[in-house]
């Protein structure tokens, strides 16, 4: 404690400095130092990136201070900014002490990421441990995620007392903050166990007749897996159910399954695919730990009783569960692993946040499974998908208008393309601390921001001035493949 309680005056006490400089950077500073205030005062995010990087290089003592006056004293378009600085440049003890500093009704988001950034520093446990218990239930979250990052099994029983208040993992069903920390728990156990049990009874069981140091587990790549038995299959990452059984037969036949063989190049796919869109929303989320999710391959007839609609839509995720219905009468194996990926990163990114608009929903999803590490948009798939329009008028400003759970048709494509054509704007259109400032979008939103509001206030510029930047960079994309 004494030693967070150093860090901390000596961080405060930087950030009045930075504060004090607001107008004027004193000839007494560095020349790096006083790049970063010059920066600050200018409020151009991409000088005030390359100046807190240089000083980091000359003065790494130094960076973590004016990260924390950005922080403490920028705008709210700077936040981002000093987050990703941090995330990059501080120790464990620094962050520990900043999220605890910060006032958690200022500054919710950046004190989610500042703990979850913890997981990736060496003898934390400790200092993760005070933010299981912290007031707000998302650092809460955030502290679980940070134990599996340890890889110390022992710690599980830290998750265990008490135990996630939700009893059936493949059940899991929830609206509130509550429900989002519970996932957060339970998926960090089961990365920390190896073990895939099916509800809280079986996991305190477990705990209770295996306690501290504990055997590794078969990677889930070295199972073999068969064909399933009444309609049933379970994996490292999925239950899986068929209903009606017939669903299984009209699988067999569109996939060409017809061997364990078959069934587990199949299922391997399936896990290939969750690791990677695990993966890829981890640049956004931190590291994710995700429980074990209920697929359900249905027809037309048993699609409308999952609470979807039966014409459409190939498949789809009840906001709130861990579940994602199939249509296997609509099931294309060419589209089959971008679909199901999509559906994925429904159900990681509903693990985050609470509320978040429909464009936001799926233009991430759009984003993240057909543009895992770079934009696949090029000019010609632009006009081919309808969009030269959009981007002519303003694409975030159309975008942030689709707000309907349903509707179909030409319409809803286009929707999606574009929502999907904005989110890899936002995360590769050269935006400076793009995955932070993402994260920062999502919370204002889930907080109950309208959109225009909460993009200018992360983005720094107004909506048609990103609306023309976008416009810009699709202009300028390549015309070649990924």
């Amino acid at each position: 404690m004494k030693n967070v309680r150093g860090i901390l005056a000596r961080l405060l006490a930087a950030a009045i400095v930075l504060a004090a400089l607001a107008h004027d950077a004193d000839a007494l500073l560095t020349s790096g130092q006083s790049s970063v205030v010059n920066a600050f005062n200018s409020g151009d995010d991409r000088a005030l990136v390359n100046a807190l990087d240089s000083l980091a290089i000359d003065d790494r003592p130094h960076v973590i201070e004016y990260s924390l006056g950005v922080l403490t004293r920028g705008a709210p378009h700077q936040r981002p900014v000093a987050v990703a600085a941090l995330v990059k440049y501080a120790d464990g003890a620094a962050l520990a002490g900043i999220a605890a500093q910060l006032r958690p009704e200022l500054f919710q988001d950046e004190r989610r990421e500042l703990v979850r950034a913890m997981g990736s520093r060496k003898g934390v446990l400790p200092a993760i441990q005070q933010f299981l218990r912290d007031q707000d239930v998302l650092v809460r979250a955030a502290a679980a995620a940070c134990i599996a990052d340890q890889k110390d099994r022992s710690a599980v029983g830290l998750l265990l007392n008490p135990p996630p208040s939700l009893v059936d993992f493949t059940e899991i069903e929830g609206d509130g903050e509550d429900h989002l920390y519970a996932v957060s728990a339970i998926g960090a156990i089961r990365a920390l166990s190896g073990f895939n049990a099916q509800n809280t009874n079986e996991i305190l069981d477990w705990w209770r007749r295996a306690p501290g140091p504990l055997s590794q587990s078969v990677p889930a790549s070295d199972v073999k897996i068969k064909a399933p038995v009444n309609a049933r299959l379970a994996t490292h990452s999925f239950e899986i159910r068929f209903d009606p059984a017939e669903a299984q037969r009209i699988l067999e036949d569109r996939m060409h399954l017809r061997s364990d063989n078959d069934w587990n190049r199949f299922i391997q796919s399936m896990e290939g695919s969750a690791r990677q869109d695990r993966a890829v929303a981890g640049k956004i989320f931190g590291p994710v730990y995700a429980p074990c999710c209920r697929v359900v391959f249905a027809t037309r007839q048993t699609v409308a009783a999952c609470g979807g609609v039966s014409e459409s839509y190939g498949a789809f995720t009840n906001w709130g569960r861990m579940t994602i219905t199939i249509n296997v009468e609509m099931f294309s194996p060419i589209f089959w692993q971008i679909m199901f990926r999509h559906e994925y990163i429904h159900v990681v990114h509903r693990n985050q946040f609470v509320v978040q608009p429909r464009w936001l929903s799926e233009g991430l999803a759009v984003s993240l499974s057909e543009s895992p590490f770079r934009s696949s948009w090029t000019p010609h798939r632009i006009a081919s998908a309808g969009l030269a329009n959009a981007l002519s008028l303003g694409s975030l400003s159309a975008t942030t208008a689709w707000i309907n759970d349903f509707h179909t048709g030409d319409d809803e494509s286009v929707s999606y393309a574009l929502s999907g054509l904005v989110l890899d704007y936002l995360r590769f259109g050269g935006i400076p601390a793009s995955e932070q400032r993402l994260f920062a979008l999502m919370g204002q939103l889930n907080r109950g921001k309208q959109p225009r509001q909460a993009i200018e206030s992360v983005y720094g510029v107004s909506l048609e001035k990103l609306d023309a930047d976008l416009s810009q960079w699709a202009a300028g994309l390549p015309g070649g493949a990924r």
